[in-house]
């Protein structure tokens, strides 16, 4: 690490609650699983199942990646503040058109989440340069440029195909997350993470207490932002 400017990465006396700012993100994303959860219910078949299983992958990976980013770098700084929120734009944006993801609005979802995947790369790759982290941007963006033709081919086909292009997607995006984001042919590299909070079961918690709760007694759980 250069210079803590350069990388503002999270400290370790940073108070570990979630941001208002990230628990707005988690109940859109909440909005998100919820309309996964329609399809099955609409469609008892195979097939239906299938498409469930790869909306759900992607929708989770969305959530997971960003909380990845705002347990490790600082929260308070404008950028990762500002990357939440183009993210809960996108995120909300490809919600809306999980119903129709495998009909008239595959595009759509497919170019929102190839988008949003890329996107937090590039920025990871910039806000960490210098960092032995660096590399999980880089390597983000690689693995989405593989899997962006994927996505939109199979955004582009309908019916059996859209479902198979699109589940083979999903496993390029597992296989970079196991891989730690590695990109074949160069020298593999020990990372040394930032301080991090252990808290996604906390805002998992955090955002029943406040969806049920509402903002007076969730907020002792969160901090403003």
């Amino acid at each position: 690490m250069t210079s803590s400017r350069r990388v503002p990465l999270r400290q370790a006396e940073a108070p570990p609650q979630a941001t208002f700012l990230e628990l707005f993100f988690d109940l859109a994303l909440v909005f998100a699983f919820f309309q996964v959860s329609r399809t099955p219910v609409q469609q008892l078949n195979w097939s239906a199942a299938l498409q469930d299983v790869v909306l759900f992958v992607v929708v989770w990976r969305i959530w997971f990646m960003t909380t990845w980013v705002t347990d490790r770098l600082d929260q308070d700084w404008w950028p990762v503040q500002l990357s939440v929120i183009l993210t809960l734009t996108a995120g909300a944006i490809l919600a809306a058109a999980i119903p129709r993801a495998f009909g008239a609005d595959g595009l759509i979802f497919a170019g929102l989440n190839v988008g949003i995947r890329m996107g937090r790369s590039l920025f990871l790759a910039i806000v960490l340069r210098g960092h032995d982290m660096q590399h999980i941007g880089v390597g983000g963006v690689v693995w989405a440029a593989v899997s962006l033709l994927l996505w939109i081919a199979g955004g582009l086909t309908h019916a059996a195909a859209r479902g198979v292009l699109w589940a083979l997607g999903v496993a390029v995006g597992y296989f970079a997350m196991s891989a730690n984001f590695h990109i074949p042919g160069t020298r593999r590299k020990g990372t040394r993470e930032a301080p991090s909070r252990t808290t996604n079961t906390t805002r998992a918690r955090a955002v029943v207490t406040y969806s049920s709760s509402g903002p007076r007694r969730s907020c002792a759980s969160v901090r403003t932002w």
